[in-house]
């Protein structure tokens, strides 16, 4: 009797074991796709003690116009050659039309960095520093050019929301690829993140880790709301008429949708020429063709 049921045990655990890899297998990728195209010339550079960047150039670069690139979390200053994201069909679309591009400068300060204004907290501060140092010290090396773009995805879209409202007289093109933008805060109660991921579809995986983030650098409500693209946009005033690219997906698992439409909103009532680029892919879903052509010269 009770060598039967030991059988059926040992049976039971090598079915669950063979049901659990055969699971596994069904929702594992074994690799990457990577779209062809010819890697542009890459130089890089260690700028300061905790960041670096790489200067890319390419038979059609046109080296008057500086093509600032922020990479998502997680990312370095090596993601516009490896051929992964967007980049690649990027590069691939600009090389069959032989199109006259920018020079691509990616910046890096580690796999996840925000750029804010000077706070309570040490890890804030790095918009003084791209003011102060990163920007002088590029184009000490590289040179001054006539127009400045910026281009940033997810987490670098952010990056690059903050930095063209924070600077708003210089540059002249700014393309943010999804960014997460949010009308609720990381300091708001747990009812209202509720609330939040119904209304949007956000994964509460993806909520928690904007939640640790913000929190990881502001004190409290008010610090956010001075950080706050959503907030900041509604005050910028444009000197100029400077471009934007803006996208996101409404299946994006960050729920980040409705935000970043209200940013467009607000940002369309400014000086500013806005592309809007809504979709129903997830995070970084991209419509590559309108922004290759946006970010030719």
């Amino acid at each position: 009797m009770w060598k039967a049921i030991k059988y059926l045990f040992y049976a039971y655990v090598i079915i669950l074991a063979c049901f659990v890899t055969y699971k596994g297998l069904l929702v594992r990728s074994f690799g990457t796709l990577k779209v062809p195209f010819v890697a542009p010339e890459k130089k890089c550079y260690q700028g300061g003690e905790d960041w670096k960047y790489c200067v890319h150039l390419t038979p059609t670069t046109d080296t008057t116009a500086f093509l600032y690139s922020f990479h998502g979390r997680g990312g370095d200053e090596n993601f516009w050659s490896d051929g992964k994201g967007y980049t690649g069909l990027l590069q691939n679309i600009w090389q069959k039309q032989l199109a006259k591009v920018p020079l691509v400068i990616t910046v890096s300060f580690g796999e996840t960095w925000v750029i804010s204004k000077k706070m309570t907290k040490n890890n804030t501060g790095l918009m003084e520093r791209f003011q102060n140092e990163v920007f002088p010290v590029i184009e000490k090396k590289v040179g001054h050019p006539k127009q400045r773009w910026l281009i940033g995805n997810s987490m670098g879209a952010l990056n690059a929301l903050t930095v063209a409202l924070e600077m708003p007289r210089h540059f002249q093109k700014v393309a943010a690829l999804c960014p997460p933008l949010f009308k609720i805060s990381p300091f708001d109660r747990w009812h209202k993140f509720m609330n939040f991921a119904y209304r949007t579809g956000a994964q509460p995986k993806s909520i928690f880790t904007v939640i640790g983030l913000g929190r990881s650098m502001f004190v409290n409500v008010d610090e956010w709301l001075q950080f706050s693209p959503l907030e900041k946009v509604k005050r910028v005033a444009f000197e100029s008429r400077p471009k934007f690219y803006i996208t996101a997906g409404t299946r994006d698992e960050f729920g980040l949708f409705e935000g970043v439409e209200s940013f467009v909103m607000n940002l369309q009532k400014t000086r500013a020429m806005t592309y809007w680029r809504p979709n129903t892919g997830g995070h970084c879903a991209v419509d590559i063709k309108s922004l290759a052509n946006f970010l030719e010269i």
